[in-house]
């Protein structure tokens, strides 16, 4: 398995996984497929992070096929660029269970690690969401609070937990 920044050149790829995420799984993520799916793709081209702050991590197979996917984003003001936001993560169903998902998170740290001046990742995850809150955990990151109704999703809510990791 290979993890790199994924580029312009892969964009498909990473946005026909986003878009799988975002329609099977509403309650996971902030964005909706609705809001997105119709998005001119010149559009989300131009807002496509790729930069050292900001930017999408992909998990790739030995034929090049995208498993999974993470967004960093780095705060930029003086006084919070010494954080980050790991946003978006979803593996292909076909590849969970394979630790996919954790190797994916790791290769986040490991590249935010090299980072100067950074000394936190913070992400947000579904409160009843245990499977990936025992992963985020079991990687070192803490719970620090919750937002109740952080979501709301047609008449009903979804409470988010927010955790951080220490650099």
């Amino acid at each position: 398995m290979e993890f790199r920044v994924i580029t312009k050149e892969e964009f498909d790829m990473y946005w026909e996984l986003r878009l799988h995420g975002l329609r099977e799984h509403p309650e996971l993520f902030s964005g909706s497929y609705e809001e997105f799916v119709n998005r001119p793709l010149t559009e989300v081209m131009e807002i496509f992070p790729n930069d050292d702050h900001h930017f999408v991590l992909g998990a790739f197979d030995e034929q090049n096929m995208l498993m999974g996917i993470a967004g960093f984003r780095q705060e930029k003001g003086l006084k919070m660029k010494h954080k980050a936001s790991i946003w978006g993560v979803y593996v292909n169903p076909d590849s969970q269970g394979g630790g996919v998902g954790r190797q994916l998170i790791q290769a986040m740290i490991d590249k935010a690690s090299t980072i100067s001046g950074l000394e936190q990742l913070l992400l947000t995850v579904v409160a009843d969401n245990e499977k990936a809150k025992s992963l985020y955990k079991s990687i070192g990151f803490k719970e620090f609070g919750t937002e109740p109704h952080s979501l709301k999703i047609g008449n009903g809510y979804v409470d988010e937990e927010h955790m951080v990791l220490f650099l």
